[in-house]
C-alpha cells in the first residue's frame, strides 16, 4: 500500500510568508528514465531534488543537499526541508531539497543511492548552478542525518568510464551537517573509510537521548580519527527541533552553524592561508 496520504507532494508544496505563498520549483528526477529497483511509477517511486536558488548578488557557489528525517516512513518535508532550504538559500547557499525512497517499499540500499545520485547531480550541474564542485555538502536530520553519513561511511568511487556520466563524479560530501542523528559506525568499520570524513557539524540536546548517545559515538569516533568535528549539544530540548525558531537558546545553533561554515571556508572561493605565529 502506498503512503502518498501521509507525504508531502513535492509539486504541491508552498513556502507561505504572511499572507503571499510562493510556489516552489519544480522537481527534478534523479533518475529520469526510473530509478534501480523501483517498484512502481508514483511520484514516491521517483527520486527527486527540488533546487532553492539564491539571488545572483548573493550568490557564494556553496551547495547543501538538505536531507529532512522521518524515521524513512516519513519525510518531514517543512521543518527540516524546505525552511531549512529558504534558509539556505538567503545566505547565498544554493539548496537541494531531496525526495528519497521509503519504507516499507524501499530499503536502507535504495535511500542511500538517492543521496549519492543526489550528490553526483548537484556536482554535474555545477556550472548551470554556477557552484563550486568542490563546496557542496550535506544536511540531514535525524533519519536524514544516518542517511548522510552512512552514505559518506560507504562511499562509492567515481567511474570514469561510466556510461552514465553522473557515475563519473564523486558521491561524498564535501561538509556534513548532522542534526540530531547519526549512525553507530560498526566497530569493525575500516579505519580509512572513518578517517575519511569530511568537516562534520553536529548538533543535538542531552535530552535527546533516543539520538544523542550516537551522536556522541560518533563524535569520538570522528575526533579519534583526526576528522575536523565540531559538535554543539543543548542541555534540554526535545528531538525534531528543526532550526528551532523562536527558542532563545537552541535557535541560536544556526549561527554557530553559519559561523563554521564560514570559517571553514566553504561560503567562499578564496582559497585559505595558513597564519604564521
Amino acid at each position: 500500500m502506498k503512503l502518498t496520504c501521509l507525504l508531502l507532494n513535492f509539486t504541491l508544496i508552498v513556502l507561505t510568508s504572511g499572507a503571499s505563498a510562493q510556489k516552489l520549483a519544480d522537481p527534478v528526477l534523479l533518475w529520469p528514465n526510473g530509478a534501480p529497483g523501483a517498484t512502481g511509477s508514483s511520484d514516491e517511486d521517483k527520486p527527486a531534488v527540488i533546487p532553492f536558488v539564491p539571488e545572483q548578488s548573493k550568490r557564494n557557489g556553496a551547495a547543501v543537499l538538505v536531507v529532512p528525517g522521518g524515521g524513512f516512513t516519513i519525510r518531514a518535508v517543512d521543518h527540516e526541508g524546505v525552511l531549512v532550504a529558504q534558509w539556505l538559500k538567503d545566505r547565498g547557499i544554493t539548496a537541494f531539497l531531496l525526495r528519497y525512497r521509503l519504507l516499507p517499499l524501499y530499503t536502507r540500499t535504495d535511500w542511500i543511492k538517492d543521496g549519492q545520485r543526489a550528490m553526483q547531480f548537484i556536482r554535474a550541474h555545477a556550472d548551470e548552478y554556477h557552484l563550486s564542485p568542490d563546496r557542496v555538502g550535506a544536511v540531514g536530520f535525524s533519519a536524514g542525518a544516518t542517511l548522510i553519513a552512512d552514505m559518506t561511511l560507504n562511499v562509492t568511487s567515481p567511474k570514469t568510464d561510466a556510461a552514465d556520466p553522473l557515475d563519473r563524479l564523486a558521491s561524498k560530501p564535501n561538509f556534513l551537517i548532522l542534526a540530531y542523528g547519526s549512525m553507530r559506525i560498526p566497530n569493525n568499520a575500516d579505519s580509512t573509510s572513518v578517517a575519511s570524513f569530511p568537516p562534520t557539524f553536529m548538533y543535538g540536546t542531552a535530552e535527546d537521548r533516543s539520538s544523542n548517545g550516537g551522536m556522541q559515538e560518533m563524535y569520538s569516533r570522528l575526533y579519534r580519527a583526526n576528522v575536523p568535528v565540531e559538535a554543539h549539544f543543548f542541555r534540554n530540548g526535545i528531538h525534531g527541533t528543526g532550526f528551532a525558531k523562536g527558542d532563545p537558546v537552541l535557535g541560536q545553533w544556526t549561527n554557530l552553524l553559519h559561523n563554521w561554515l564560514a570559517v571553514g571556508g566553504f561560503l567562499t572561493n578564496k582559497p585559505q592561508v595558513a597564519l604564521s605565529v
